[in-house]
């Protein structure tokens, strides 16, 4: 029997064909959208079903493993945390271990994971949590960034730098999330099901407020095994002049990162967010966004899923292809 992974992605982009490409359908079984189907084709190898779902239909994935003569191995997703509840489920279905319930929730919700983060001593930025039915800064000092706590991204966001920036802003962000809710887009249609407490689940529409911190942006996926830890990529990245988006990243090469002066600590805090989403069984490959500014590093949002650009990377290490 051939050893393979399952892909289930939600993700929309083309960006996924080169995934598939670089580390070779033979390795890996893609499980995408019928909307991403209909947008880009179905290629030999390729599964179509309803990726959203927690319990998708998992006939034609059943057809495929049994053309190929095929066992399903391990079951990833490179995209983002609305793809945890599918991939728990089908992990559970072919006897495969899978991210924690707790890995999930606390990677899907940005509130949940931030006082994971605080109650592991990490730095991260000051919060608060706001009702997008009556959004209303309190506490927190200005200037903050307000984010819908269960998007990654940039979208649903922004800045707010004076009083006379929250209306506009909230309005904004509502109608954002009115136009994802007319496309489907998982990110408002979604619940985490199996891997969140009926008490998480009344923070699933909660936004946050959080401190802008000062400094150089930069992103890392890592390793976590057990309790080893291991740095896979550094990107550096330069702002654009619209919040949350980027013109330019500098990825680190090995010498370059290991001449890196805050390698030491970057490591330190790498480990410790390990802890905080309880993530290394199984082996995972976690993405961390951190501010590096006069204070020193402070983790800005962490996740139990490896980057885009990390991806290709991952599956090489775990394949044992070089």
């Amino acid at each position: 029997m051939r050893k393979v992974l399952l892909l289930p992605t939600a993700y929309e982009g083309i960006l996924i064909d080169a995934w598939v490409d670089d580390i070779g359908i033979e390795h890996v079984v893609p499980i995408v959208s019928p909307t991403y189907a209909a947008h880009h084709g179905l290629r030999p190898g390729w599964c179509v079903t309803n990726v959203v779902d927690p319990q998708p239909d998992t006939r034609p994935i059943d057809d495929e493993l049994a053309q190929r003569r095929a066992t399903v191995v391990g079951v990833i997703s490179p995209d983002d945390e609305n793809a945890f509840a599918v991939a728990r489920f089908l992990a559970a279905r072919h006897g495969v271990q899978a991210v924690r319930a707790t890995t999930a929730v606390r990677s899907w919700n940005k509130v949940l994971q931030k006082r994971a983060l605080l109650a592991h001593g990490l730095p991260t930025p000051a919060f608060e949590v706001l009702d997008p039915r009556n959004p209303r800064l309190r506490d927190i000092a200005l200037p903050c960034v307000v984010k819908v706590a269960t998007f990654n991204g940039s979208e649903c966001m922004g800045v707010v730098r004076s009083p006379a920036d929250e209306a506009p802003l909230f309005a904004e962000m509502h109608r954002q999330l009115e136009q994802c809710r007319g496309i489907g887009d998982p990110r408002v249609t979604y619940r985490p099901g199996d891997t969140c407490s009926p008490e998480d689940a009344l923070l699933a529409d909660a936004w946050l407020a959080e401190a802008l911190v000062d400094g150089d942006e930069y992103s890392c996926d890592f390793l976590v095994h057990g309790d080893s830890v291991e740095v896979l990529r550094l990107v550096r990245k330069f702002a654009a002049p619209d919040f949350g988006f980027f013109r330019g990243f500098h990825l680190f090469g090995p010498e370059e990162f290991a001449r890196w002066p805050w390698r030491g600590e970057l490591q330190r805090l790498c480990a410790g967010a390990a802890l905080a989403l309880e993530a290394g069984t199984p082996p995972t490959v976690c993405m961390m966004d951190f501010m590096v500014g006069a204070q020193g590093l402070t983790i800005v949002e962490t996740s139990a899923r490896p980057g885009q650009s990390a991806f290709v990377l991952l599956m090489r290490r775990l394949g044992g292809r070089t």
